[in-house]
């Protein structure tokens, strides 16, 4: 993160400078934030969200910031470093007032830039950290650590796949 920071602004400034015609041709971005504003247009629908796991979640939360919708991204890239290379450009207070990212510990996905204010980091009980990736993975987590007074139980996935506690069965053993 913070080493490296400041001759990834560099790269940035500099790979945006040369590519800024290719990248208009691969800017997904612009379609997801155009869809978005369309269903804002539309009227339909008052209350949209968006959400994204690794790169989705990277366009989410540019689109989030653009489009002033709440975006959440799971293991996205962070956008402060390169939020002035997109069209529109985003503001850290736009980033700061509509986006979240959930970053588990040791994915390197997440590490990358400046993260923003809202970004909740989460554990990762793998010594692999490519399996930290996962989002099946971060899911398991924040069931298992997310509870309330109750704890939520966690799927039987979460048990067999990545090692977390067996699920109890709530009360009588029936779920009605």
């Amino acid at each position: 993160g913070k080493v490296l920071n400041p001759l990834l602004r560099v790269l940035i400034g500099a790979m945006t400078g040369l590519e800024k015609g290719s990248m208009k041709e691969a800017a997904y971005y612009k379609e997801t934030t155009a869809f978005v504003n369309y269903l804002k247009v539309g009227g339909n629908f008052t209350n949209i969200a968006i959400t994204g796991h690794s790169l989705g979640g990277g366009l989410a939360l540019i689109t989030g910031a653009q489009s002033h919708i709440k975006a959440v991204g799971l293991s996205a890239p962070n956008t402060v470093l390169g939020r002035s290379t997109v069209d529109p450009e985003i503001t850290l207070e736009e980033l700061e007032r509509y986006t979240f990212n959930i970053a588990p510990d040791r994915d390197i996905f997440p590490m990358i830039g400046d993260p923003s204010r809202f970004t909740e980091n989460i554990a990762c009980n793998s010594q692999n950290f490519f399996s930290c990736h996962d989002a099946g993975r971060s899911l398991c987590e924040m069931l298992y650590s997310c509870g309330g007074l109750v704890m939520r139980p966690v799927f039987c996935e979460c048990f067999s796949m990545f090692g977390y506690p067996a699920p109890e069965t709530p009360g009588n053993g029936t779920f009605t």
